[in-house]
């Protein structure tokens, strides 16, 4: 003997509009409500560049150079430790609507294994002393301000912060650089680090 039910339309809008699912009708004749969160599935997949790790978030760049094309990253979980300049798979669900995108709900998280591109795992630490090094909108990084005997050029880069002349940076790099002097690498991640700008 089958029983007829009706639904409210009202009922069927809110179903559909939150992400929720009832199951009705089970051998015992009890009704079991089971809640399916949107943000709980993993829906798209971005693999890029770690730039920032800062309070319990990651920003992530498709390619160095372009922070247009980024993402935030605000809970995820991951079976490796990660750091800045890892190349990462992130596989999320809905996001923001801002610029940068954000994730809402939990992501998941995996180091890309095989890749063409030499890792950046090369770190130089020092100060900012030209955004603009030959005219060519290159940074020049220098361990001391008035000393560029020891100092790096840095061609194409990305960075989550505003970068200014004498602050202490740390740069992200794959470890290959030109003879020349300075030396010279092609692509980098820049990370401020903080009150240790010289010219304040």
């Amino acid at each position: 003997m089958f029983k007829k039910i009706i639904i409210p339309s009202a009922l069927i809008f809110t179903l559909f509009s939150t992400g929720t699912v009832f199951a009705l009708g089970n051998s015992n004749g009890v009704s079991k409500q089971k809640q399916i969160s949107a943000s709980e599935k993993f829906t798209e997949k971005y693999t890029g560049y770690i730039i920032s790790k800062e309070n319990g978030s990651l920003s992530v760049v498709k390619e160095i150079g372009k922070d247009v094309d980024s993402l935030v990253i605000h809970s995820y979980s991951s079976k490796e430790q990660l750091k800045i300049g890892d190349k990462v798979t992130v596989y999320y669900g809905p996001t923001t609507r801002s610029l940068p995108a954000q994730t809402v709900g939990k992501v998941k998280i995996e180091k890309v294994k095989k890749d063409s591109d030499l890792p950046l795992k090369t770190k130089y630490s020092g100060y900012i002393v030209s955004k603009n090094w030959n005219g060519a909108g290159s940074l020049l990084v220098g361990k001391e301000m008035d000393n560029t005997d020891d100092s790096l050029v840095i061609h194409t880069y990305s960075t989550k912060d505003e970068l200014k002349i004498g602050d202490k940076v740390t740069v992200y790099y794959n470890g290959t650089t030109t003879m020349s002097i300075p030396p010279q690498t092609g692509k980098g991640i820049i990370e401020k680090l903080e009150n240790t700008n010289k010219r304040k």
